[in-house]
């Protein structure tokens, strides 16, 4: 966008503008996906696609950080927050201990045998004889 002076109102350099608004711009990218030119300089090749939000922009706009080139400062920042998140992430999903493992298996071992064991006596009241079940259920009632 330009300000009243003519200058960029991101950068402070002075271009040609075409007069586009920003938002059209953006929206005229998103449909066609074949905006070439800068973001902020629609007068200006871009050189690069934003890693986060993928817009085209030139060498004046690009944020460089250390896990890549970006379009502004925000959209660094965000992409940073979101590599920490998914680290964070990583991390406690690999913290889980042997005997952490060992206990949910436990678990999921025990409800097995108590609903195969509320199967059988179901089986065992409906005639059916369930071979040592129906011995130990005949013996104490």
């Amino acid at each position: 966008m330009q300000s009243l002076d003519g200058a960029c109102r991101w950068c402070n350099n002075r271009r040609i503008f075409t007069g586009v608004t920003f938002a059209a711009r953006a929206t005229s990218y998103m449909v066609s996906g074949t905006l070439s030119s800068c973001v902020n300089h629609p007068s200006i090749e871009a050189t690069g696609r934003c890693k986060q939000c993928s817009k085209p922009y030139c060498d004046t706009c690009a944020v460089r950080g250390p896990t890549g080139n970006f379009c502004s400062a925000d959209c660094k920042q965000r992409h940073e927050a979101y590599v920490q998140r998914a680290a964070k992430l990583d991390d406690m999903r690999r913290d889980t201990t042997f005997f952490a493992k060992s206990w949910i298996t436990i678990r999921k071992l025990l409800v097995f045998a108590i609903f195969a064991l509320i199967i059988a006596v179901v089986i065992h009241f409906l005639g059916y004889p369930v071979p040592v079940l129906s011995d130990l259920i005949n013996q104490y009632l």
